[in-house]
């Protein structure tokens, strides 16, 4: 797994900015939380599914990752074209709590997983139940 900082929000020290939690992923599109991301055969092995909803949003299954000791449950998942078989991909600077508003908590803690000060960890990693819907970037001028 490589845990990594994303863009625009980069290491969460500026969570609380929401100009900045609005702004997509220039890759996956999404905003507004942080997920794990999988190759298709991974997902396809493990039963996980992304789809498109009604409203234009992106449903993800979510899943279940541990590091030696550090468990996150429910981490949604986000298939990712061209991603390498066997590995795993999740941003840095979301699940923060203190000093923000309850509105601008969103997203997985990943720092609970970084350990020795390594980006590339080991990790252990299935579905879990239900999914979620995440939100997408759609550009309406196409």
């Amino acid at each position: 797994m490589v845990l990594y900082t994303k863009t625009g929000l980069g290491d969460g020290q500026q969570a609380s900015n929401p100009w900045l939690q609005e702004f997509p992923d220039p890759i996956t599109r999404v905003s507004w939380d942080n997920y794990v991301t999988v190759s298709r055969m991974d997902a396809e092995k493990l039963g996980l599914e992304n789809h498109n909803v009604a409203d234009g949003g992106l449903n993800g299954s979510y899943a279940t990752i541990s590091v030696g000791g550090a468990t996150l449950e429910n981490v949604p998942v986000i298939i990712q074209p061209g991603q390498a078989i066997g590995t795993l991909g999740l941003a840095f600077g979301y699940g923060k709590k203190a000093a923000l508003k309850e509105e601008m908590q969103v997203g997985i803690n990943a720092y609970s997983l970084y350990k020795g000060f390594n980006n590339v960890q080991s990790a252990k990693f299935k579905k879990a139940g239900g999914s979620m819907n995440l939100l997408v970037f759609r550009d309406k001028r196409r």
